[in-house]
């Protein structure tokens, strides 16, 4: 009996023994089977999110880099102040009888606009008019005396002291009737000031005083308001540090002088001898062009650079060429625009410059002139102010929405010469012009850049190039296109016909694509036969590098898809 318990308890041990091993040897192999499987998988990305994510073309739109013109300017907020405002004040007092213009109507100068009970006025003009003749009277009666006391003192008939009262007489009578003709005058003022007129052209405001209301000469209450309507002018204020810009628009000499002046520091700094060695070349070739084709005009070409004499080389007096002093002003042409930037209100010309600069905002107020010849610009009313500065003709230009800022500064991605890749290119800018940017370099003429779907791309990624709906259902950009989404002018149709093909073969999101007969039923809500494929799946097209069984999908499964592809 012993013995079998023996027994059992052994039997017991050897099966325990035998089930911790075969736990053991799933523990090793399982820790086996983890590390191969991490370390043969330590490099792959995960399918769902990277690996997709990276072979996937991403579609984009580009634009191709052209020639042509870019208009420098540069935009400010103005203020449309009249060339000339009158208030005008009664000069006179009185009742006011009548009002002769309608509120807003344009006037013309001298035209009679109201008129103030004149009638004391006149009466006061005719008592002055005959004092007047009264005493022209008494003097022709005085000089008639003094003619006759001339004849009786020659003959020795009266006394001398009779004729020196006659001619004082004679005198005081002229003086009076001097007064007399003031007093007149005067008078006829006061009739005038009680009819009045307009002193300008322009645009009469709202009356403030009413017909039938007693006014007073230099009342501090107006009549109304006249403002000059064309021309007019804007006031602007630019940037301080573009003052020296606009001068040498307006004042071209100044930039002369200035070159001048500095050519001949050049040239003294530099000393005797330094022409051999090359020491007033910077001023020989700013200020002396002229000298390598035979000096200025009725010189010979041996003449010697500005500030440097022909023999010694010592400095001379200097000579300013004339021509470039008197040279003629360039006009600035100045666009006004609506608050919105939408509309073109009026062109017109820079006519001056303030002479002091705002010290709280550091700018300086510049003031354009406008023909107006519409009356759209308004008394007070602000505007968008854009200053032409200079136009550059046949320079290299690309999209603006292609510039992309980065570490290496500004960038944009170029579509490699197989057109399905893209590379970063850094890019030096120089103005833009609304929708287009000057390029000085890093881009060539004819080259393609990404303008859309930039948010997705890197260095080397795949792309498809997009072609957008036409407002109206045709391919190709906005306005016009070619079948590689170049960016042309509007109204111009694709090399490829892409405006003849019909509004089903365009892009389907389009708001303004025509529906067909399958849409409709979707849109409607009509049953939809077995088979029968809507427009929008007949036209979607998957991306290269799709397999072919999730091309039939209407809907891709990015998991699913990555997985094709690894």
């Amino acid at each position: 009996m012993r013995k079998i318990e023996n027994g059992l308890v052994s039997l017991k041990h050897a099966q325990g023994s035998v089930s911790s091993r075969v736990l053991w040897g799933v523990l090793v192999v399982g820790l086996l089977a983890g590390g191969y499987y991490y370390f043969s998988n330590k490099d792959t990305p995960e399918p769902d999110k990277r690996s997709g994510f990276k072979n996937r073309p991403v579609p984009v739109l580009v634009g191709e880099i052209k020639k042509g013109d870019i208009t420098v300017s540069l935009n400010a907020l103005g203020t449309v102040v009249p060339r000339n405002t009158v208030t005008v004040y009664p000069q006179v007092g009185g009742i006011l009888t009548n009002v002769y213009f309608k509120e807003g109507d344009m006037v013309e100068a001298g035209q009679v606009l109201a008129q103030i009970d004149s009638r004391t006025y006149e009466a006061s003009l005719k008592q002055a008019q005959g004092t007047l003749e009264r005493d022209k009277m008494l003097l022709r009666n005085a000089e008639t005396d003094l003619k006759r006391y001339e004849t009786l003192i020659s003959q020795e008939s009266v006394s001398s002291q009779i004729y020196e009262t006659q001619k004082a007489l004679v005198d005081q009578y002229r003086g009076s009737v001097i007064t007399d003709q003031g007093a007149v005058d005067a008078a006829k003022l006061q009739v005038e000031f009680a009819r009045i007129v307009s002193p300008i052209s322009g645009r009469v405001g709202l009356r403030l005083v009413d017909p039938g209301n007693l006014v007073q000469a230099n009342n501090s209450t107006s009549l109304f308001v006249i403002t000059q309507v064309s021309p007019t002018t804007v006031i602007f204020a630019v940037p301080q540090n573009l003052i020296g810009t606009y001068m040498q628009k307006l004042n071209p000499s100044l930039s002369t002088q200035a070159q001048s002046k500095s050519g001949a520091a050049d040239a003294s700094k530099a000393g005797p001898g330094s022409r051999e060695k090359g020491g007033n070349r910077g001023n020989r070739d700013t200020t002396y062009d002229a000298n390598k084709e035979g000096g200025w005009p009725g010189k010979p070409s041996t003449a010697a650079p500005f500030g440097v004499s022909s023999e010694s080389g010592n400095k001379a007096s200097p000579t300013r060429p004339t021509q470039s002093i008197n040279a003629k002003p360039q006009s600035v042409e100045i666009e006004a625009w609506d608050s919105e930037n939408k509309f073109l209100i009026d062109k017109g010309k820079l006519e001056s410059i303030d002479n002091v600069i705002d010290i709280t905002t550091g700018t300086v107020k510049l003031r354009a002139i406008f023909p107006n010849s519409r009356g759209t610009l308004f008394a007070n009313q602000f505007v968008n102010v854009k200053s032409i500065l200079e136009v550059k003709k046949d320079v290299v230009y690309m999209p603006a929405t292609a510039l992309q800022k980065g570490t290496i500064g500004t960038f944009v991605y170029r579509v490699n010469e197989d057109g399905k890749t893209v590379s970063v290119a850094p890019v030096k800018l120089g103005p833009t012009d609304e929708d287009k940017i000057l390029v000085e370099s890093g881009l060539n003429l004819g080259d393609k850049v990404v303008i859309d779907g930039l948010d997705k791309l890197r260095e080397g990624a795949n792309i498809v190039i997009s072609e957008p709906a036409k407002p109206g259902g045709g391919k190709g950009r906005k306005g016009g296109g070619d079948d590689k989404g170049s960016s042309k002018p509007e109204g111009t149709s694709g090399a490829s016909g892409a405006s003849d093909k019909s509004p089903s073969n365009s892009n389907p999101n389009s708001p303004l694509a025509v529906p067909t007969p399958t849409e409709t039923k979707v849109q409607t809500g009509e049953k939809v036969e077995k088979g029968e494929k809507t427009d929008q799946d007949k036209s979607a097209k998957p991306a290269d590098g799709i397999p072919d069984k999730q091309k039939n999908s209407g809907n891709w499964d990015k998991s699913k898809v990555n997985k094709e592809a690894q």
